[in-house]
């Protein structure tokens, strides 16, 4: 069997990278394809250059219908779906993996739900990844109960050999700077509004004891993001950013270095960090 995922995030996403390598030692071909954002039909030229896979497996669907303006993003809704029905229609079928139910840190876009509609609709199998996210999904989409014997619950897949982990907590600490301190809390992976990193900035600088940290690790999701918390931990000396791209290789630093590890979503359909935390 050959699998083609779109968009391919296989460079920087280990979810996409394991589920790969999972399914090849199956003996299943997997193969992706990058979204192509100028492209006039990316869905078809990926199949194209790929050759006509037996599933199409689609993602994350972002790439797919943002355009900036909205003229925009309903002309590459529709685009898609137009594109996703003809390779139905020539015996490709689709399955999608609802990793979320809308883009984050904006309100829930009518567009957005109605493409999601769509796309429910014309794929052969949905998945998800626990029993709240089949419900959340079902409802979110107004779709009736009925639809539920078309949504897989596909646990999560974890990050066991997905990343080094051959530092003990005292190395981490003593490369991170807080060797020999207290208890530390750690946040690692995208700095976003959604993921609460604000909330958590003010809730520590509440928390008494000179002896804490608090460690935060990722790429921000914006210039301005980034000023906001830096503003927000000026003047602490016990939280420590590093508001850059952690490699692969360093995430364990700050795993391992940590007590436990910080989670504060303000909102949540699937959380990879949550396997990887563990």
């Amino acid at each position: 069997m050959k699998v083609l995922f779109l968009p391919d995030y296989m460079a920087a996403n280990a979810y996409q990278r394991e589920l790969a390598d999972g399914l090849r030692s199956r003996g299943v071909t997997v193969t992706a394809q990058a979204t192509g954002r100028r492209r006039l039909l990316p869905v078809l030229q990926a199949v194209r250059a790929q050759g006509r896979p037996e599933v199409l497996h689609l993602h994350w669907t972002e790439p797919y219908i943002s355009g900036g303006r909205t003229d925009v993003s309903r002309i590459k809704a529709a685009r898609t779906i137009t594109e996703l029905r003809l390779l139905r229609r020539t015996g490709t079928p689709v399955v999608w993996t609802a990793h979320d139910l809308s883009r984050h840190d904006r309100p829930i876009d009518p567009l957005e739900m109605r493409f999601n509609r769509d796309l429910f609709r014309l794929s052969s199998a949905v998945i998800v990844h626990c029993e709240a996210a089949r419900e959340a999904l079902l409802e979110a989409l107004d779709l009736p109960t009925a639809a539920a014997r078309r949504v897989s619950v596909i646990p999560h897949g974890h990050y066991l050999s997905a990343y080094r982990n051959d530092i003990t907590r005292a190395e981490a600490r003593e490369r991170l700077g807080v060797a020999g301190q207290g208890p530390v809390l750690a946040f690692v992976g995208w700095v976003r509004p959604y993921k609460g990193v604000g909330e958590l900035i003010r809730a520590f600088r509440d928390l008494p004891g000179d002896e804490l940290r608090l460690l935060i690790a990722g790429t921000p999701g914006s210039d301005e993001f980034a000023a906001e918390v830096t503003a927000l931990a000026e003047g602490d000396p016990r939280i420590a950013l590093h508001l850059s791209f952690v490699p692969d290789d360093d995430l364990q630093l700050y795993l391992n270095a940590a007590d436990a590890v910080a989670l504060p979503y303000r909102e949540i359909f699937t959380s990879g960090s949550v396997l990887l935390a563990i």
